[in-house]
């Protein structure tokens, strides 16, 4: 297993565009996707909030994995290395 090392290359330009890019794709299809059901109001809603509040605990735990990678040194922010 690969050390962690602060010296490690980062992201390249092309893979941060990748990664904003299908992210806003993914969100704008589902939000698409969502206004085109054929169900009632409240059950969109129901359905959007619930995209929502998966998209935001996701962001919520990708950033907490960071801080706790980076503060404790953490090899994939869970278990500490040898």
């Amino acid at each position: 297993m690969q050390k962690f090392d602060s010296t490690t290359q980062a992201h390249s330009s092309a893979w941060i565009f990748q990664a904003w890019a299908s992210f806003v794709i993914s969100v704008t299809a589902t939000t698409i996707g969502i206004c085109y059901l054929p169900v009632d109001g409240w059950v969109k809603g129901y359905v959007g909030m619930g995209t929502l509040f998966t998209v935001a605990s996701t962001f919520s735990v990708a950033k907490t994995r960071g801080i706790c990678t980076r503060r404790n040194g953490l090899s994939h922010g869970w278990t500490k290395q040898n």
